[in-house]
């Protein structure tokens, strides 16, 4: 089985060079061939220097908890950029809808330099002894489709560098509605029930479980899924995200 796999990823890598040479990579925001984003269009990324509470917004010190929001079992949610920044969309949209799974590098390097410059490291505790990253999981309807879990690849490519474990941990049961245009309280109810716990006997409950994703709204996904791992037991529940957009 696992020569079959290592086949298979010559293959897809022999491919992929060919496409390259066909068709550059190109930096999706100025054009340069060479990659998705250069350095130079990386470094002007405006990445968030003071944490936001994302259900109130008030702002918050220090990356602590908001006291008035606590009580949704999150321990801290940190957002390492703003998704109105027209880089950030680019890089979101070809991810997601054209299948470039390669920008899941980019947006994981997007994360380690937020973590580098907020020093959020020291808040989130990456002792890899201690934490686990938790992607939010897909459909395997929508997972079909795409061919991948963006926030998987994310965290896999995070991972690498903070050398935390990641595994799957929860299972999306229920395949909802789109939620572009929905409120928060809308998509509270259209995520009741949508995920569970899986694999739970692997995990020390004493973990940090750190949840990635690549785009917040509301908060919505990421509450249900702390409520699913509350309930399993697992106490110290935070959040890593690319980027929080506002309801359309």
């Amino acid at each position: 089985m696992e020569s079959q796999r290592s086949f298979l990823a010559i293959i897809i890598n022999i491919w992929q060079y060919f496409l390259d040479l066909i068709f550059p990579k190109q930096c999706l925001d100025c054009g340069v061939e060479g990659s998705y984003l250069c350095a130079n269009c990386f470094n002007k990324i405006k990445l968030n220097d003071k944490n936001y509470c994302i259900f109130c917004k008030r702002e918050l010190l220090d990356f602590k908890p908001c006291s008035k929001c606590e009580n949704i079992g999150l321990k801290q949610v940190l957002v390492a950029t703003d998704y109105n920044q027209p880089t950030i969309q680019d890089l979101l949209h070809n991810l997601k809808y054209k299948y470039t799974e390669e920008i899941g590098g980019v947006l994981a390097n997007i994360l380690k330099e937020f973590i580098k410059q907020n020093n959020s490291k020291n808040v989130l505790n990456f002792d890899p002894i201690k934490t686990i990253f938790v992607p939010i999981p897909l459909h395997k309807k929508r997972y079909l489709q795409r061919g991948f879990n963006q926030s998987k690849l994310i965290a896999d490519e995070l991972a690498k560098e903070l050398f935390v474990p990641v595994k799957q941990l929860l299972k999306r049961n229920k395949n909802t509605e789109t939620q572009v245009s929905m409120n928060r309280q809308e998509r509270l109810i259209n995520l009741k029930n949508a995920f569970e716990i899986i694999n739970e006997q692997e995990i020390d409950k004493q973990k940090n479980i750190i949840l990635i994703d690549d785009v917040v709204t509301t908060g919505s996904t990421l509450n249900e899924c702390t409520v699913v791992l509350k309930k399993s037991g697992f106490e110290n529940v935070y959040a890593l995200v690319v980027a929080q957009r506002d309801i359309e």
